[in-house]
Formats: structure tokens, C-alpha cells, sequence
């Protein structure tokens, strides 16, 4: 087909037919609209970036849209022909050298792939607070490998917790710190006062602290819905245990608000540890269940990961697992403890709620008990 479009010809020849060129115009005037506002059609657009809260994407580069782009797409012919013929062809890329020859005729083997370099561990700090001195390398390299969690394998707790929650799989945290404190399994509903326990190396016992309680009128069969309660609790605990040096600086708040607050993160990064009430899933991580099934954890330590997500080491009764729960998660569980359920393992007995109930002002909705100077015997910190 032989098409000319110019003042001085007027007719096209198509198949040997000579036709007027007006009725190529609008075809051209498409063509020339499309170019100047969307860009040539030939030219393949860039392509869509994705974002996400846990993936670095990577989009791919855009095509360029400089001026002399442009004009390659809107220009007469004339222009771009002389824009193609005054431009300088770049030189060929220079062909890699050939192989040296080798007696025999024969051509020398392609060198040996470099050696992988090995899986190397993390070195966390490991704080003996009794002697308060730090018994490893305070060094923490970069690691490369492709096992899922490898950089705690020092450390079988913190890493199982990483491994299950899908937490730090490729890369070390940015921030950890983990009070080694002791598991304690719970002997019925009493996990408030089993946490409570923990603080103590198990002295007193869950049952002792269960006596104390009924005694207070706190609860009957070892229920704790109340946190200011169980502050009290806590307080004259801790007077019992004031001639032990490790209990001498120790000392507890009961807070009222939210657990993901800035403020709350700061204390958790500097050493504090929290007993806070939530609601458990069947797998014991928090939950949104209006509080049907509250439960108390022991908040031991922190960890914020590569993409500044934060997360928290807890500690309760149901299991002797070390638990990895985003703080974000805990805070919302702990913020909707607003009604009781009477617990099916326990269908015939009386549970003590305080006035205005799991929600009220005495209850355990958005409250928390805060422990700061605590020192357990080791601690782990990145």
C-alpha cells in the first residue's frame, strides 16, 4: 500500500485503486490524538507497583518520558529520520576473551563456582544479672542464609516462637530483649495468680497465693477479674519478699489504657515487664471474644522486626512455650474484656466479679499492671 498524505498529493493508490486521501484523514487524526495524549501505541506502558505493609516490591523502571521521547511519537517523519540519521550507532560489546588452549588441542574448563559461605549464628547477648556482666561477644553480624529462623538457633525457645508465628524467618530483629523467666502450668482457673507466681520463681505457689485471695474476698476458685485486685495482691506479695535483693528495687503500676501505647513501648524496651488480662483463642493467642474466655499472660520481653513491627514474649499457664503476639494484637484483646462467661469446664461454680463487672472501672478492660526494676537470673538481648 502506498499512502501520501501531503498538499501535493491528494490520492492514494490501494490495490491499484486510486482513492482520495480524506478518507485517511480521520484515521490520522486518531492516530495523532492518540499519540499526543496517551503516549505512542506501540509503546508498552509501565508496569503497575504494588505496595504492602511486610513486601519490599520492587516495580518495574518506567519507560522513558523524556522530551526526546516524546518526539519520536509526535514529530513529521522527516524529523524523526533525521534525528535517526544524525544520531552516533554505538560500538558492538566487546566479545569475551576465548579460553586459553591447553595441550592436546583441547579448550581449558570453565573455573570452578565460588564456595557458598557457610550459615553463620547469631550472637545474642546473654545478661547474667546476678554478676551483671555480659558473658558473649556483643558482635552481631549481617546473616545471608536460607534457613527459616537460623540467626536463634542458640536459643530454641525464641526461635520455635519466631518459627511458628512466621516472625524474623530470613533476617534478625532489629531490637530483642527476653527476661528468662520461669514456666509455670496452671492448676485450674488460675492463671492471674500463676503468672503472679512466675514473678516469684514459683515462692509463693499458685495455691498459697489462692489461700490469700479467698481470704481477701478476691475470688473462690482462683479467678482474678479484677486487676486492681490483683495489684493489691501483688503489693503485699512483694513486701513478703522485700528482704531478697532481687525484690528490693521492684517496683508495680496498675495502668489504665492501651498496651500498643508509644509510652508502654518504651518501658517494654527498657526492661519492664506487664501481667495483663486478654482474650485467648483455642490456641491461647489473642482474640476478639468480648472476654468469654479472659485469661492473664506475663509479658517478659520485646522484639521489633525488619519492617519495625512489634511484637512481645509472653509467658502463662496453659502451656510452657515461650509466645510471640504482636502488641498490637494484645492491646485490641485486652481492650474488648466487657462480659463474663461462665467457663465450661466449670459449669457449677461461683465466680467473684468485681462491681461494674469485667468491663467497669475495677475490671480488666484496658488495664494492666506494669513491673519495672525486675531482674530475672539471666536475660537475653539483642
Amino acid at each position: 500500500m502506498r499512502s501520501s498524505c501531503s498538499a501535493k498529493h491528494t490520492h492514494t493508490h490501494i490495490r491499484g485503486r486510486s482513492v482520495p486521501c480524506v478518507l485517511y484523514l480521520p484515521f490520522c487524526a486518531s492516530w495523532r490524538n492518540q499519540t499526543t495524549t496517551k503516549g505512542s501505541p506501540f509503546l508498552p506502558r509501565s508496569a503497575p507497583t504494588f505496595y504492602s505493609s511486610h513486601t519490599h516490591t520492587h516495580s518495574a523502571p518506567a519507560h522513558p518520558t523524556t522530551p526526546d521521547h516524546f518526539a519520536l511519537s509526535t514529530s513529521s517523519p522527516e524529523r524523526v529520520a533525521s534525528t535517526m540519521s544524525n544520531s552516533t550507532p554505538s560500538p558492538p560489546p566487546t566479545p569475551p576473551p576465548a579460553p586459553p588452549p591447553v595441550s592436546g588441542g583441547g579448550v581449558a574448563p570453565p573455573p570452578p563456582p565460588p564456595a557458598k559461605t557457610p550459615l553463620s549464628e547469631l550472637n545474642l547477648d546473654v545478661l547474667n544479672n546476678s554478676s551483671n556482666r555480659i558473658s558473649k561477644s556483643a558482635n552481631h553480624p549481617a546473616i545471608l542464609s536460607s534457613g527459616e529462623c537460623a540467626w536463634a538457633t542458640q536459643y530454641p525457645e525464641i526461635q520455635k516462637a519466631c518459627f511458628l508465628n512466621r516472625v524474623c524467618q530470613y533476617a534478625p530483629p532489629r531490637e530483642l530483649r527476653v527476661q528468662n523467666v520461669e514456666p509455670i502450668l496452671q492448676n485450674g482457673p488460675t492463671c492471674g495468680l500463676t503468672a503472679l507466681s512466675m514473678i516469684f520463681d514459683g515462692a509463693p505457689s499458685a495455691t498459697a497465693l489462692l489461700e490469700q485471695a479467698v481470704t481477701r474476698g478476691y475470688s473462690n476458685n482462683g479467678e482474678m477479674f479484677s486487676a486492681r485486685q490483683l495489684n493489691e495482691l501483688f503489693e503485699q506479695v512483694l513486701e513478703e519478699n522485700r528482704h531478697l535483693v532481687e525484690y528490693k528495687p521492684v517496683t508495680h503500676t496498675l495502668v489504665g489504657g492501651w498496651m500498643d501505647d508509644p509510652n508502654i513501648q518504651i518501658k517494654l524496651r527498657l526492661g519492664a515487664m506487664f501481667l495483663v488480662p486478654y482474650d485467648p483463642d483455642r490456641n491461647h493467642t489473642p482474640c476478639l471474644n468480648k472476654g468469654h474466655r479472659a485469661h492473664w499472660a506475663l509479658i517478659v520481653g520485646y522484639l521489633i522486626d525488619q519492617f519495625d513491627d512489634f511484637y512481645v514474649f509472653a509467658r502463662h499457664g496453659k502451656t510452657k512455650n515461650l509466645a510471640l503476639w504482636s502488641l498490637r494484637d494484645l492491646s485490641r484483646s485486652n481492650g474488648n474484656l466487657v462480659e463474663f462467661c461462665q467457663p465450661v469446664g466449670h459449669p457449677n461454680e461461683t465466680f467473684i466479679l468485681p462491681e461494674g463487672g469485667m468491663g467497669g472501672c475495677n475490671g480488666l478492660r484496658c488495664k494492666f499492671i506494669m513491673i519495672e526494676h525486675y531482674k530475672a537470673k539471666t536475660e537475653i538481648a539483642l
